[in-house]
């Protein structure tokens, strides 16, 4: 008995050997794949909350990104994909940037720019946009958007240009959406 059970046990430790060390060469060279074609992941997690007593029913509107009174939310969790381009050179360089959000602030993210429900009636608003209604029909405060995601070009001319097409935040500004960017961010909630 004693040695069926480490046959047993063997076997099944061969086996899930043979299956798991191609995974591993596997995982190892899509690893090498995302380093040397300098594509990076990454994100964020952001959260927060604002004290307001005079909001009992928990809208803190007309503010725009802090419009959640008196409760914890989860403001964003933003995780993205990209690949930086030259910006001088020689040579032709391609990249872009995807990003997913999910989180209180995906609602002001979404290229329509405008809220989810009219304040005044609660009622939802009609609209049509590419990255609206991803999820959370049943939620007034979350949701998801694909606040970026555009492909850029570097192309060596004069002093080099750098040309990006497709959906991205603005270059300036005092305050972003990515909560990280903004200098205010240990007070700030988003």
């Amino acid at each position: 008995m004693k040695f069926k059970s480490r046959l047993l046990c063997a076997i099944t430790c061969s086996a899930l050997f043979l299956t798991i060390h191609p995974i591993a060469s596997q995982a190892s060279k899509l690893k090498k794949f995302v380093k040397d074609s300098r594509i990076e992941l990454g994100g964020w997690i952001h959260g927060g909350a604002t004290l307001n007593p005079s909001q009992a029913n928990g809208f803190n509107g007309p503010v725009i990104f802090a419009d959640q009174a008196n409760r914890f939310q989860l403001n964003q969790l933003n995780l993205f994909v990209r690949r930086s381009v030259a910006s001088e050179g020689k040579v032709w360089d391609f990249g872009g940037r995807f990003d997913f959000m999910f989180g209180t602030d995906a609602i002001f993210t979404q290229a329509f720019g405008v809220p989810t429900f009219d304040v005044n009636s609660g009622e939802p608003f009609k609209r049509s946009n590419w990255d609206l209604n991803l999820c959370c029909d049943s939620s007034r405060t979350y949701g998801i958007a694909l606040p970026q995601a555009y492909l850029e070009t570097y192309v060596p001319v004069g002093n080099g240009l750098n040309v990006k097409w497709g959906h991205f935040y603005t270059p300036t500004g005092f305050e972003t959406v990515p909560a990280p960017d903004n200098f205010f961010i240990p007070v700030h909630t988003h």
